[in-house]
């Protein structure tokens, strides 16, 4: 039997079904999070106009996480080429912008 060095369970890989059920509900919890923000900045704010720029700049942030984690009606599982094809794309634009 083969041990980790670190002790705990050695089981592998998650599974992609179980990846894509996270990946749903930390959607799900993003969207009620934006939802929440755009309530509490047009009900809850006492007419502090920067309370409620903020608020509404942040639900939109939310909703940009969740939309990125799609792939159109099903979502986006991160596979190590995914993530190098990220890594490369983030690496190119960074030597554009220090070449500017």
């Amino acid at each position: 039997m083969k041990r980790g060095m670190a002790g705990g369970a050695s089981r592998g890989p998650v599974a992609p079904t179980r990846q894509r059920r996270t990946i749903r509900l930390v959607q799900i919890l993003l969207l009620g999070l934006a939802v929440g923000l755009v309530w509490f900045a047009f009900a809850g704010s006492d007419g502090d106009m920067a309370q409620t720029i903020v608020s509404l700049v942040v639900a939109t942030v939310a909703l940009a996480a969740a939309w990125s984690l799609s792939d159109g009606p099903s979502v986006r599982v991160p596979t190590p080429a995914r993530l190098d094809e990220l890594a490369g794309r983030a690496e190119s634009v960074a030597l554009e912008k220090a070449g500017d």
